[in-house]
């Protein structure tokens, strides 16, 4: 037989040395307690964030919170079906949109796309609906383009705020 496999076999069928035994039980029993507390912890701060969020008026299932911005967008399935609207609030992976006309074609998990409309032109967006209730429109920005929705979603909301501070100045330097 090959010596490295009778050098194992010596190595595996050792007898234990009861010290080194009580030694790693102890190890991996504080090692557990360790990964429980850590998990206490970490529901104790999901609770804490769960009521934080309530206070504020939010649903604490979102993974981001929603901001007011008001902004135009199209959105429009692979059946032909495109409505318009302005957003009620956004968060980095999706939008609450107010229709200005009721459609019922649009159903619950349906694919899309969002167009976010800008003065340099439209960004579009695959999405799914969540939600179609009235007028009001609830879609998630596809995973796979989260990151380029919440740039340009940024982008558009410091364009927009720019705008709101240069009519401010505009008005303050008219008044004098």
């Amino acid at each position: 037989m090959n010596e490295s496999f009778l050098e194992l076999q010596r190595l595996v069928t050792k007898p234990v040395d009861r010290r080194s035994q009580k030694e790693a039980d102890r190890r991996n029993d504080i090692e557990q307690r360790f990964l429980l507390e850590q998990r206490a912890r970490e529901q104790r701060e999901q609770e804490r964030r769960n009521k934080s969020a309530e206070r504020r008026g939010e649903s604490p299932r979102r993974r981001f919170p929603r901001e007011m911005f008001k902004t135009s967008l199209v959105y429009k399935n692979g059946r032909g079906v495109r409505v318009s609207g302005t957003t009620k609030n956004v968060s980095i992976c999706g939008v609450m949109m107010e229709l200005s006309e009721i459609n019922s074609r649009i159903t619950s998990g349906e694919q899309g796309m969002l167009l976010l409309v800008e003065q340099k032109g439209e960004h579009a967006f695959p999405c799914q609906v969540i939600r179609n209730e009235e007028n009001k429109l609830i879609l998630e920005i596809s995973r796979d383009h989260i990151s380029q929705f919440g740039a340009v979603l940024t982008a558009s909301i410091f364009s927009s705020l720019q705008q709101e501070l240069n009519l401010v100045d505009k008005w303050e330097n008219g008044n004098k």
